[in-house]
């Protein structure tokens, strides 16, 4: 915890007035963006994000990051019908109580 900690001690922003800035524009502008990107490090993931997703996939495999995880052979059930199910025996709980 303490590295995580200390990792964000040292990427956080000493200068707060352009997130302020950001923020009363947004409120208070007439014309306010749909998005604002503050801090030239921020600029990195608008640039990676413009990107295609094979290119976005190459760029975090050759950085080092670990892929995602391949899902196990679970039966998989659509979310509509999980979502059903999951209310119907919560339904039926609170019916026999």
């Amino acid at each position: 915890m303490k590295y995580a900690a200390d990792y964000a001690e040292s990427i956080a922003a000493r200068d707060l007035k352009p997130v302020i800035s950001a923020y009363q524009h947004a409120l208070f502008g007439r014309f306010p963006q749909s998005r604002y990107v503050i801090g030239t490090d921020a600029w990195g993931f608008v640039i990676t994000a413009a990107q295609p997703t094979w290119y976005q996939d190459w760029l975090i495999r050759a950085l080092g990051f670990p892929p995602k995880p391949k899902r196990t052979n679970k039966k998989r059930t659509p979310l509509l019908r999980r979502t059903f199910q999951r209310l119907a025996s919560f339904l039926q709980k609170i019916k026999r109580s």
